[in-house]
């Protein structure tokens, strides 16, 4: 999701709560809208990187269901991105104990233990999810297949998730960046500036760091100096304390 739109929709989310507030209405809401409406402003939170806020609000959302799946689905991946493997573990295993079949839960699940080394629960999650028929993030899945068996040091089998997962969706950024990376780590740079070229247009105006390091590292590979320094420029004013950066003003 574009970052403007994750703007949007955390104010359709604040607006709404604020209103329900000020008409003392919260109340006569059901309690899986509350928990829904607790849950969805973590969701946010966590999307433009505010995580205190994000576990604050799903916190709130588990207070009122304890026992909804999809808030401790969402505490798992905000966990792990914490750095608590301990607590986002507990978390994704009441989330799967609730619901077994869902498919957004097994990927996320699966996602996690890959990268906490754990590969062959990890690719149970991930092909449970990436066989059910009636899920919506197939190529979701298959990108996170495709970063483990990275992780295990098979290219090949990743290039093939990878490709795979952008067949059914041609701008699934997080596929097009890994494709960049692998051609650029082949020696293949204009294959690799394609991609990357592919990933700004599909990810909009959101070019993270490590996008921007690739961009200069291919650009300099082809000794386009003009366009190394416009990346190089543009992850110093925007990360400038990331650790591209710092690698970036190693390197001169």
């Amino acid at each position: 999701m574009q970052l403007k739109k994750i703007f949007f929709s955390i104010f359709v989310v604040l607006f709404v709560f604020g209103c329900s507030q000020n008409t003392k209405t919260v109340k006569k809401l059901s309690k899986q809208e509350q928990t829904d409406l607790y849950r969805e402003l973590g969701v946010r939170y966590y999307q433009l990187g505010k995580l205190e806020e994000a576990k604050e609000n799903l916190i709130k959302a588990l207070e009122i269901d304890p026992k909804d799946a999809q808030t401790h689905n969402t505490l798992g991946v905000l966990y792990g991105r914490l750095g608590e493997p301990d607590i986002a573990k507990k978390h994704f295993d009441i989330a799967i104990s609730l619901a077994p079949d869902d498919a957004r839960i097994k990927n996320n699940f699966g996602r996690f233990l890959c990268e906490q080394g754990k590969f062959s629960q990890a690719g149970k999650y991930l092909r449970s999810a990436a066989s059910d028929p009636t899920s919506q993030i197939h190529w979701q899945v298959l990108t996170n297949l495709g970063h483990c068996q990275l992780r295990q040091g098979h290219k090949q089998k990743a290039m093939l998730f990878f490709k795979k997962a952008l067949l059914q969706n041609p701008e699934h950024a997080p596929a097009l960046l890994a494709m960049a990376e692998i051609y650029y780590d082949d020696g293949k740079y204009m294959s690799a500036r394609a991609y990357l070229e592919r990933f700004f247009s599909a990810s909009g105006k959101f070019q993270p760091a490590n996008s921007l390091y690739l961009g200069y590292r291919i650009e300099t590979a082809l000794g386009a100096e003009q366009q190394a320094e416009q990346y190089r420029a543009s992850l110093l004013r925007q990360f400038p304390d990331s650790p591209e950066a710092e690698k970036l003003l190693l390197e001169k």
